[in-house]
């Protein structure tokens, strides 16, 4: 889609990948909406820079019939790549405009579109590199995981200490999920093997893969398994249609001899350092993802074109879960966005890629190896985990899609002119740009307004910051804002400014927020209102043993009446009787919630 800049300007566009990837890494794999909103500012303006420089050399072009080289694409658009411009630029739109439907606009849930922003953004920047381009990137993303794994062995070995590094002894990295981090190493291991010509750089390979090995994550483990049994089984196809070559035959067969035993061993390693209970707990979890998929499904369907919302499955789970567990994001990535943007939202997210990738070309020559393996382990392991949460992770994903496809050519001839369809094919990448810039800046000034809020609530103190907070309606229905304001609350007259913010503008919270609202209306002196509320959220989420937990705490420390401890108890043996049935009698870590206990004096 575009012209390369020349050597000194290559550079540029291969780097820059590079950096966004290790700075997004860096700062908790790209979690948060403000990180993935500059990552999408930053290929946006450096795509409308080369969108700039294309259009000019179009109409050199066009005025003059000069032929263009032949490693420039030409600047008229193949249609189906505007056709994928214009579902882009309609998915954006849904995307900021899903939270203005039913009433859950809020800075966290506007903020939320930087993460398909971001794929777009990526994919928009990464095709307009040349195969050179992209392969130079590939290889000095591949060589960067180096530095990476080595700097999280250092922290595993507790000479670099990082806050959430290592937990139970499982390496969680900057990522502080142990599971997207053994995703990430896996995916690295699988890239700089594939990118070293020498052996010495071969040998780098053992950096990632203990790294890899030391995060313990079963699901990666097992998606690792499946693409390298695809990866033999293709390799024994290829060798049978060699076998009249037996040099070649004989080499390919170690090659997979090798592969085999280093999958074998990379198993056997893992089991041994995660001993049986960590093999247990993995089942256990692999039956609790499961569930979730289940129970997430369920409340798709109460609203299956629109979905849920983003940001509400931490807020709709406890109220459809059927079995005890907590997950503020669901663990499957691709049910995760369809229950934030809908059957909406995930048509035309497939639809744009559809259309992307009929409107490239399979790479002729200079591909890039190993793209394609590293892309299969992260669609595998985006089943059962929420890796798509992280920026970082979005962008390896988008950069190993589209690594080996390369724009068709649209050259133009002498004799033509520019007319309205050609102008308008490259009008709409164009237009897709500039509105991911916009939905970059958008999301970015959103979660930079929430935290200053969130910073407000502290220097400012609840009774103040709830007449603010009244005044902003985004505020006003933020979930993370509203709990921050509850759990500040000390004094009777901060819990009386708040609970006027509740009437007025009544929100559902999570566990945390629900808590806390109801020590605000102990302290506001309204018992009454308190227990109401309490055993409303017990009756409703039958499996949130948090809920219990701090509900059977609160009316321990009030000393409530007789009845609603009568109430409390059951609701308490209803949800025994749940959990002694289908399908949370599959999991061994269901516990019974507890009884209300007097207050030791």
């Amino acid at each position: 889609m575009a012209y390369s800049f020349g050597a000194r300007n290559a550079t540029v566009s291969t780097s820059t990948p590079v950096v966004i990837i290790a700075a997004l890494i860096a700062f908790q794999g790209g979690y948060y909406p403000a990180l993935c909103a500059l990552a999408v500012i930053a290929f946006s303006l450096l795509a409308l820079a080369r969108a700039v420089v294309r259009r000019g050399k179009w109409k050199a072009f066009a005025t003059t019939g000069a032929g263009a080289s032949r490693n420039e694409k030409s600047g008229c658009t193949p249609p189906l790549l505007a056709i994928s411009a214009a579902i882009a630029i309609c998915m954006l739109a849904w995307c900021a405009a899903r939270p203005l439907l039913d009433g859950i606009a809020s800075y966290e849930t506007l903020a939320a579109m930087a993460r398909p922003a971001l794929a777009i953004a990526t994919a928009t920047y990464w095709l307009q590199l040349s195969q050179a381009e992209k392969r130079s990137a590939i290889q000095l993303i591949a060589y960067e995981s180096v530095l990476f794994s080595v700097v999280a062995l250092l922290m595993f070995a507790r000479v670099l200490p990082y806050p959430g590094a290592v937990v139970d002894g499982r390496l969680q990295f900057t990522f502080q999920y142990a599971n997207t981090a053994g995703a990430y190493f896996a995916v690295m291991s699988c890239l700089v093997w594939s990118q070293a010509r020498t052996r010495a750089a071969k040998a780098l390979v053992t950096a990632p893969i203990i790294c890899t090995a030391l995060t313990q994550s079963m699901g990666t483990f097992t998606v690792i398994a499946i693409v390298g049994c695809a990866w033999v089984l293709k390799n024994l196809k290829l060798t049978r249609l060699k076998r009249d070559n037996a040099t070649q035959t004989k080499a390919s067969t170690s090659k997979i001899a090798i592969a085999v035993l280093g999958i074998g061993a990379l198993a056997v390693f893992a089991i041994c350092i995660g001993a049986p209970d960590r093999l247990d707990s993995a089942l256990q979890t692999g039956m609790e993802r499961l569930i979730q998929t289940i129970d997430g499904t369920r409340a798709l369907a109460s609203a299956p074109h629109i979905g849920i919302g983003p940001q509400q499955w931490r807020v709709v789970h406890p109220r459809v879960q059927s079995a005890q567990y907590t997950a503020n994001v669901i663990h499957n990535s691709y049910l995760g966005f369809t229950l934030s943007y809908g059957l909406i939202g995930t048509t035309l997210a497939v639809l744009c890629m559809v259309t992307l990738w009929k409107g490239t070309l399979k790479a002729t020559e200079d591909r890039i190896p190993g793209t394609h393996a590293a892309a299969t382990l992260l669609l595998l392991h985006a089943l059962v985990d929420f890796d798509l949460a992280f920026g970082s992770i979005i962008m390896l994903l988008v950069l190993a899609l589209l690594s080996n496809r390369e724009l068709a050519s649209t050259a133009c001839t002498a004799s033509s002119t520019p007319d309205q369809r050609a102008r308008a094919r490259f009008l709409l990448p164009a237009a897709l740009v500039i509105i991911l810039l916009a939905c970059g800046a958008s999301a970015l000034t959103f979660d930079v307004r929430e935290n200053q809020i969130l910073t407000d609530i502290q220097a400012l103190g609840p009774h103040a910051a709830s007449q603010q907070i009244a005044k902003d309606p985004l505020a006003c229905r933020d979930q993370t804002v509203r709990t921050r304001l509850y759990q500040c609350c000390t004094r009777q007259d901060e819990c009386e400014a708040v609970l006027k913010l509740q009437r007025r503008d009544p929100i559902t919270v999570t566990t945390p927020g629900m808590t806390a609202l109801a020590r605000c209306l102990y302290t506001a002196d309204r018992p009454e209102e308190a227990e109401l509320v309490l055993l409303r959220a017990l009756q409703d989420q039958p499996y949130n043993v948090a809920a219990y937990t701090q509900a059977a705490d609160l009316f321990a420390r009030y000393d409530v009446s007789e009845q609603t401890e009568q109430r409390y108890e059951t609701l308490r043996t209803r949800s025994l009787d749940y959990l002694a049935a289908w399908p949370a009698n599959l999991l061994n870590n269901q516990q019974e919630p507890p009884r209300i206990e007097a207050q030791q004096p």
